[in-house]
């Protein structure tokens, strides 16, 4: 039995810490959050409920499709089938050109971040607690020590995993392998505004990709499967957009993607009696050299420092690659350490 710390409780941390507690290690994570699941998340603000991470998600791989056929059983997600509109030059009027509808979506019941609580049940995850460093493989020892950001120490460890976005993984390279292959490696950002109403608008579909110079899609989010509370959208913005706003005013970032929302809808949305803004500085993954067969693992491992690496942007950045990334790691420690 190996003593392994998991520093990011998102899909691909808790998938690699529950099959490696699951092998009969000890697995100890830490969310520097008050949350798990990562982008699989959910902002309560009676009586809206927001997933103002991820919306939705598919299954094309047959080992996630797998897990995600258990989690059907389990009542943790949902199928949702969604009335889709195809805008007309990124606008979208009340009664738009309309796709069949589309059934191969999943989502979390009753919301998003039910799939990170589920799946983080008998696992030891420490919220609310920030890896600032760790110190260097002790020869004597053999264990890694991570340190909080409040200098205390946070235990020591035989194994250390990084299931953070990459930027972040970048603070944490100390070997050779890891320098040369995170900088291949870069995330986007998105911005996302929530929008509660009193009273439903009036939409003949509930989800649109728009793709525009600010708007990527809005989502009405209240009609997913098993939701409560009032009427809602959630919109994301283009990486572009947040890039250029991100560090701006956040009543001026909220006040300009609801006109903007509101151009391509054609409805004012300034009526909402909820408005929000959440700026995910690392959304969505993209390889800076796609040519590089690093991401074809979809994990890094370095035994001889005894350092693993996961997360969905070494895939395609997506939440089954997420699961896949957090699987393969898994699988390939258990069979590593098995001969240690």
């Amino acid at each position: 039995m190996k003593r392994i710390a998991i520093i990011g409780a998102g899909l691909a941390g808790l998938t690699c810490g529950k099959a490696l507690q699951q092998a009969g290690h000890d697995v100890v994570i830490f969310e520097k959050s008050r949350g798990i699941g990562g982008r699989l998340a959910t902002r309560r603000a009676e009586p809206f409920y927001f997933d103002h991470g991820v919306a939705a998600f598919t299954a094309s791989d047959d080992d996630f499709q797998g897990f995600v056929n258990q989690l059907l059983t389990e009542g943790v997600v949902a199928v949702w089938a969604v009335d889709q509109a195809i805008p007309d030059n990124h606008v979208v009027s009340t009664k738009p050109h309309s796709m069949p509808k589309v059934s191969d979506y999943y989502v979390g019941i009753p919301a998003m971040n039910a799939i990170g609580k589920h799946l983080a049940r008998g696992l030891t995850v420490q919220r609310n607690t920030r890896v600032a460093s760790i110190i260097d493989h002790h020869p004597i020892f053999n264990s890694w020590e991570l340190l909080s950001d409040k200098g205390e120490t946070l235990g020591q460890f035989a194994w250390i995993i990084s299931a953070m976005p990459v930027e972040q993984a970048k603070s944490f390279a100390q070997t050779s392998l890891h320098t040369k292959v995170l900088n291949k490696y870069a995330l986007m950002p998105s911005s996302v505004l929530m929008l509660g109403f009193d009273t439903p608008l009036v939409l003949d579909y509930e989800y649109t990709k728009i793709e525009g110079e600010d708007i990527d899609k809005i989502i009405v989010n209240s009609a997913k499967p098993h939701r409560e509370g009032g009427y809602n959208l959630v919109i994301h913005s283009t990486p572009a957009w947040t890039n250029r706003h991100i560090e701006e005013d956040k009543t001026a970032c909220i006040n300009h993607l609801t006109q903007a929302a509101s151009q391509i809808l054609g409805i004012d949305l300034s009526t909402a009696a909820h408005k929000d803004i959440h700026h995910w500085r690392y959304a969505t993954g993209e390889a800076v050299n796609p040519q590089s067969g690093d991401h074809q693992l979809g994990y890094l491992l370095d035994s001889d420092q005894k350092i693993g690496v996961c997360g969905d942007w070494l895939i395609k950045g997506d939440v089954e690659s997420a699961y896949l990334s957090g699987e393969k790691l898994a699988k390939a420690m258990i069979e590593l350490l098995k001969s240690e």
